[in-house]
């Protein structure tokens, strides 16, 4: 009997834990997959297609942005803005964040590829990790924030 009490105490923290920090759960499922798509992107463009380290990561930053805004803001921030001119603030907004942090992806990739001529995939992996962080503050207290 008391076990079964323990557990019930217990599920209930569970609980209690999703709840108060779904937002950040769903940010980091999505920007998981966000992130997946900006890396295979790259690889596709700079392993497999051959084109130029900066360009590869261009082209992955737009594709993972236009992901990365829809799943935002249906999914992770539950904007409900409507309507075609917000919608256009709401994403001018969110690229111009984006943009910010890609510039710090662009200046670890060069540095270290490059530059340095270090792994590539490794730099990418590495480079998201910042950029995934800044975005979230950007997302949250500046592009989608509760008015």
């Amino acid at each position: 009997m008391q076990l079964l009490k323990k557990g019930k105490v217990m599920k209930n923290k569970i609980l209690m834990l999703l709840r108060k920090y779904s937002e950040l759960i769903r940010y980091s499922f999505w920007g998981i997959f966000a992130t997946v798509t900006n890396i295979a992107t790259y690889y596709i463009c700079y392993d497999m297609i051959h084109i130029s380290n900066t360009m590869s990561n261009i082209i992955a930053w737009a594709v993972s942005v236009l992901v990365a805004f829809v799943t935002n803001k249906i999914w992770v921030f539950n904007s409900r803005n409507v309507g075609f001119k917000r919608s256009v603030n709401e994403f001018v907004s969110f690229a111009g964040f984006r943009f910010v942090s890609e510039l710090f992806d662009l200046g670890i990739m060069y540095f270290a590829v490059d530059m340095m001529n270090w792994p590539a995939l490794f730099w990418k992996i590495l480079a998201n990790g910042i950029v995934i962080i800044l975005n979230y503050f950007f997302s949250k207290f500046i592009i989608f924030r509760k008015k």
